[in-house]
């Protein structure tokens, strides 16, 4: 489901890349959590300019798409397995130190119970672990990145790498 800070993010991204607005495609407030029709609206509203959606919360999702070019190669990012694994995304307004940059991620939980931290790092700057709680048998971790690891154009590599011997 897409809630306002994904919405906002979608947004973000596709403006600051030079789109002069944005479509919405399937964006309903009914059934989202934190979609309240006051929230709705604001959100809608702001996503006319990058100036008012500067203020609010945003979030960029990694997941796959299922639309591909004729000819065209694709490989989903997620899920993913293995010890380390790098996205690529683009982080909007970028640069900005006075915002925390939160990394979120949600894996599944080991059958052996153990319970390792993933390594993460933002353009080759370590992030600091912030905490990790248990949610629908999967594990969501939090990390705070730097806030000069976002260059000024945006863009932004993740590396996620597992601390474990076997992840």
């Amino acid at each position: 489901m897409v809630s306002p800070e994904l919405a906002a993010g979608a947004a973000a991204s596709v403006l600051s890349r030079g789109a002069h607005a944005v479509y919405l495609f399937n964006y309903f407030q009914s059934g989202n959590v934190g979609w309240s029709r006051p929230v709705y609206l604001k959100t809608l509203a702001a996503m006319a300019s990058l100036d008012t959606l500067g203020p609010l919360p945003r979030s960029t999702a990694i997941t796959y798409r299922d639309i591909v070019a004729p000819g065209e190669s694709y490989t989903a990012p997620l899920p993913a397995t293995g010890k380390e694994l790098s996205l690529r995304l683009t982080a909007v307004p970028a640069g900005d130190a006075r915002r925390p940059c939160e990394i979120r991620i949600e894996i599944a939980s080991r059958t052996d119970g153990a319970r390792t931290v993933p390594l993460v790092s933002a353009n080759g700057r370590p992030c600091t672990f912030l905490k990790e709680e248990a949610a629908d048998g999967a594990r969501r971790i939090v990390w705070q990145a730097p806030s000069e690891a976002i260059g000024a154009d945006g863009a932004c590599t993740l590396r996620i790498a597992s601390a474990a011997e076997n992840p």
